[in-house]
């Protein structure tokens, strides 16, 4: 599966400390090669088709794409800043 990042996605995770985003690259590869089967936090929000997968104290807002096997990354952040 291929993983896609958004401009504002690419921007927080060069910002973020570097072992935190190493794990969460490290995350989105694991559900990238095989999602059934991750036994990290990832959860589908209420409502919603998107899903969000928590590494610490940030969090990450994804949108898989099944038609086209395309793991996108629409925002990352922390817990307080993600949502809004």
């Amino acid at each position: 599966m291929k993983i896609r990042y958004t401009k504002q996605a690419l921007k927080y995770l060069r910002k973020m400390p570097a072992s935190r985003a190493e794990d969460l690259r490290s995350a989105l590869e694991q559900i990238g090669d095989n999602r059934e089967n991750y036994h990290g936090d990832l959860i589908r929000l209420s409502n919603s088709r998107f899903f969000r997968l928590r590494i610490g104290g940030y969090r990450a807002i994804l949108d898989i794409v099944d038609d086209e096997l395309t793991l996108l990354v629409l925002k990352i952040g922390t817990r307080g800043d993600v949502y809004k």
